[in-house]
């Protein structure tokens, strides 16, 4: 496992719907400074900002979290950005070093590949918008990639049914964090999870049958 030279920085704007501000602004204008020793590179909503940026050696990194600093601390954003703060994961302090214990070495090479694409194309949207709304274009890249990676490879037995059973895996995962955060609904959020779940345990037995 090789070491990996990453800068984590969380942005909070000063109003959550100026989130995409920071990236077309201070983000933006990062990487157009660092992009001679940057390796790669992407940003998340968690929900503020954060940017990390792979570089190619120690030096090029600390440079690199200077120039951050420069830009992030610029005038030009000053009213944009409520406050910022380097760490892993979020964590204010920590350090970030990639995810190789995640993905193992092969899977991170693909994921950065992955997050820095998607990255790339989050940019493109909202520099020079598209032609259609952009869940059309989440739902073509979503079923693409699955496709891509194999889960229409039954579809003459199967048809969708595989991709549609990880869709309705992911909801179900999703759902069961969410329903932690609606106080009063959780019991009517925690009956509509148990159905689900039944649901695709029927799923399960349904595409053995078939398979």
């Amino acid at each position: 496992m090789s070491e990996e030279h990453w800068v984590e920085v969380n942005i909070e704007p000063k109003q959550c719907d100026k989130v995409e501000e920071i990236v077309k602004g201070p983000v933006r204008a990062t990487l157009e400074r660092v992009k001679e020793t940057k390796i790669s590179w992407h940003y998340l909503y968690e929900p503020s900002v954060r940017l990390r940026v792979r570089f190619k050696d120690a030096e090029s990194k600390a440079k690199g979290k200077l120039i951050l600093e420069e830009e992030l601390n610029g005038s030009a954003w000053k009213d944009m950005i409520a406050e910022y703060a380097f760490g892993g994961h979020g964590e204010a302090g920590k350090e970030y070093s990639g995810e190789q214990e995640t993905y193992g070495d092969k899977g991170w090479e693909i994921m950065q590949r992955f997050l820095e694409t998607g990255s790339e194309i989050g940019l493109y949207v909202l520099e020079k918008g598209v032609e259609k709304p952009v869940e059309f274009y989440a739902s073509r890249f979503s079923h693409c990639l699955l496709d891509q990676l194999g889960y229409l490879k039954n579809f003459k037995k199967l048809g969708w049914l595989d991709e549609a059973m990880f869709y309705f895996k992911m909801f179900i995962a999703y759902l069961k964090q969410t329903v932690q955060n609606f106080g009063d609904l959780r019991n009517r959020f925690e009956e509509l999870l148990k159905e689900q779940k039944n649901l695709y345990a029927s799923l399960l037995r349904t595409r053995r049958d078939l398979a």
